[in-house]
């Protein structure tokens, strides 16, 4: 004990100075600790309010009305400068009127996802890409599950291929004509029986039905 006390004595301020040492270590170890716990619940707290957010925007966005574009065409296509701007649940109407073929016409509506599920070979196309539009020469079999509806604005109506429009049908025999295909049509004939039975071609059957 003598030379414990001895030796502090002998060296009190080397001892302090040990002391102070140790003393500033373990408060600076406090205090990184302290800031390491803080800096982690800034973390957890700032991560949980951009996880709030993130869910709030994607509420808004699931709840948010859809925007509508439209635009008319005399075949089905795909206009890129419209797609383009139209968000994931956007709505396209896609109108088909004064069409070649009677039976291309019709009014499509689809969303950008359902453009991309079921046509994503068109927007990846060369054609697309570079002149921003996709024209089908045919509607093709893909697009019949977004028809709302064929064109009702040439119903009784003929096809004239010369002066490539629809034309009010003339002339009573015509139009008996088009009143015994419906009748058929309604008892089950097939268009093809319907075409033999008046001696017509089946485009101009198909005409003559067309709803």
């Amino acid at each position: 004990m003598n030379r414990i006390v001895e030796f502090y004595e002998a060296n009190h301020l080397l001892v302090l100075i040990f002391v102070i040492i140790i003393l500033g270590i373990y408060f600076l170890s406090i205090r990184k600790d302290r800031n390491y716990i803080k800096t982690s619940l800034n973390k957890k707290v700032g991560n949980n309010k951009q996880t709030k957010i993130n869910v709030e925007l994607e509420t808004q966005k699931e709840f948010m009305e859809p925007n509508i574009y439209e635009y008319t065409a005399t075949r089905f296509s795909f206009r890129k400068a419209t797609i383009d701007i139209m968000n994931e649940n956007d709505v396209l109407y896609i109108n088909v009127a004064n069409a070649q073929i009677p039976e291309n016409e019709g009014r499509f509506k689809i969303t950008k996802v359902q453009i991309f599920e079921h046509f994503n070979n068109v927007i990846e196309s060369i054609t697309y890409q570079r002149d921003g539009n996709y024209n089908y020469q045919k509607t093709p079999e893909s697009a019949n599950q977004f028809r709302v509806f064929t064109n009702p604005t040439n119903q009784g109506k003929n096809w004239n291929s010369k002066l490539g429009i629809y034309t009010n049908i003339k002339g009573v025999e015509t139009l008996k004509k088009s009143k015994r295909a419906q009748e058929l049509k309604s008892k089950g004939f097939s268009v093809g029986e319907i075409a033999k039975e008046l001696g017509l071609s089946v485009s101009r059957i198909n005409e003559y039905l067309k709803k």
